[in-house]
């Protein structure tokens, strides 16, 4: 994908509202305990206050009716409030809190599938259903399709239901929780960080990195270099954007994944250094695959325990330069062996008490991020540039179960 080619899409994004709510639409099926079985509709449309407006429609044969209300997410998957069922119940029944009507649904991280009730003084009903399209990001079907289709699919589940109250950070990963740090020991969990070429794994805390938020994202190729394949020619995948542990150890990193058809997809991670900052602006140092040798003792040991699986501190990109988006390979691939994410002019506060997932979302789409930037023996070399195609997300499905394969 060239740049010129991508001039009409983000035309159209500049035309789009900036803060334009998505719903998501599961359809369920379910029990009244008066009125027997019924079919309808859940609608879940995030705010921008981190809540969530909820439409249950159901369907008793001819009859419709729908519950409506403003709810909490109790967890990355969980969701908890009241709804009313459209007509307002005034006078006596109101004032006894009779129409007050609680709702609750947990949703499935993996297949899509929702569970859930609403339940009121003088009755109740369950429901359960799933999300048209869920769980489409594995499977042959899936491995076989096109970028573009790999691209909607993986992102339908990484924005269909945002994180309501942010997870803390600190909550998980290693120095931070207990079993996440003994998981850091486990060489064999480690492996899989580069054996899985899946775009998704069974949910699990990422040991490094725990937290983050994801988007669409074009890597636009630019001419006058050398490098081939993906280098080249641009692609279209997701970035993540996320903190190695806390906001107090605060480093900053990107994994990049880009999509190719019939093939799997080629994934690159980079972070500045294994040194905090002090600066809370997320975009203040460039993240590169290859850093320099930590310096803190338990770091260090960290390392000569992961040396045994890969080496540590490059994570090589020549399968970047290997194949070209419509999954052929290249002949005779040239791959750089050291590339900078170069901060592209997006910048927060270096004081700021905001989490860094709030001040990422506020980064409006078509915004370039990172320029690339490749080391040659003539010098570092623009070979292309990071562009968000939609807003910054941050989910549990994005944390838990969106993968992003080490190379080695």
């Amino acid at each position: 994908m060239n740049r010129l080619a991508l001039l009409p899409c983000l035309a159209l994004l500049a035309l789009a509202p900036a803060a334009a709510a998505q719903g998501t639409d599961y359809t369920i099926q379910g029990m009244d305990a008066r009125r027997g079985s019924f079919r309808g509709m859940l609608t879940v449309t995030t705010r921008a206050d981190r809540r969530f407006d909820v439409a249950l429609t159901t369907r008793f044969g001819a009859e419709t009716t729908v519950w409506t209300g403003t709810v909490n997410g109790t967890s990355g998957h969980e969701l908890e409030g009241e709804v009313t069922d459209g007509r307002g119940a005034t006078g006596v029944l109101a004032g006894l809190g009779f129409t007050k009507t609680k709702f609750s649904a947990k949703f499935d991280l993996r297949t899509g599938a929702v569970q859930g009730s609403r339940v009121r003084a003088f009755d109740a009903a369950a429901f359960w259903g799933t999300r048209p399209g869920a769980g489409e990001p594995a499977g042959e079907a899936y491995e076989a399709g096109s970028v573009a289709s790999k691209s909607a699919a993986v992102w339908r589940e990484a924005r269909a239901l945002p994180y309501g109250e942010l997870p803390r950070l600190g909550s998980r990963g290693v120095g931070e929780n207990v079993w996440d740090s003994i998981s850091a020991l486990r060489l064999g969990l480690l492996d899989k960080t580069f054996s899985q070429a899946s775009d998704i794994r069974p949910p699990r805390t990422k040991i490094f990195h725990p937290f983050g938020s994801v988007a669409q994202v074009a890597y636009e190729a630019r001419p006058g270099h050398r490098f081939t394949g993906l280098f080249a020619t641009g692609g279209t995948g997701l970035a993540r954007l996320s903190l190695a542990t806390d906001a107090e150890t605060y480093i900053p990193g990107i994994a990049l994944k880009l999509f190719v058809a019939g093939k799997p997809s080629v994934n690159i991670h980079a972070i500045p250094s294994f040194e905090p900052q002090e600066s809370q602006d997320f975009f203040a140092r460039s993240p590169s695959n290859e850093i320099p040798p930590p310096t803190n003792v338990a770091i260090k040991l960290l390392m000569k325990l992961a040396s045994r699986i890969a080496e540590p501190l490059h994570r090589p990109v020549d399968h970047v330069a290997a194949v070209k988006p419509d999954g052929s390979a290249v002949e005779s691939p040239v791959a750089p062996h050291r590339i900078h994410f170069r901060p592209a002019g997006v910048h927060f506060p270096a004081d700021s008490k905001k989490d860094f997932r709030d001040l990422l979302a506020t980064i409006p789409v078509g915004t370039v991020i990172y320029a690339v930037h490749a080391e040659t023996p003539e010098g570092e070399v623009h070979i292309g540039d990071v562009r968000l195609l939609s807003p910054l997300v941050a989910s549990e499905w994005g944390d838990r179960v969106l993968h992003f394969k080490h190379e080695r």
